[in-house]
């Protein structure tokens, strides 16, 4: 996940495909839930769409607060300056 250069979240292709499928999965575990819940009260079909909603929108959750912080570093780890990492590492010895 490489920054922009204005420090907004990665607007990496694979980061936003991530974030759109965690998306979609919180919105089909709550059809899921409502549809198990209104038209075929299945307790068992409310619980699964419930915790896929749930898993679904803690790791979107995860997942933008961790664009925002690597956004916020600049896109290096932590102690990758020290040690000599990065993206925009350059070798002097070649």
């Amino acid at each position: 996940m490489v920054p922009n250069d204005k420090g907004q979240p990665p607007n990496d292709g694979v980061y936003r495909a991530i974030l759109w499928a965690l998306a979609l999965t919180v919105v089909a575990g709550a059809v899921l839930a409502i549809a198990g819940e209104t038209v075929l009260h299945d307790p068992v079909m409310v619980r699964v769409g419930a915790g896929a909603a749930l898993v679904g929108g803690a790791i979107y959750a995860f997942f933008r607060r961790l664009g925002a912080r690597q956004a916020g570093k600049g896109g290096a780890g932590r102690g990758d300056a020290e040690r000599g990492g990065g993206a925009d590492h350059v070798d002097s010895n070649e």
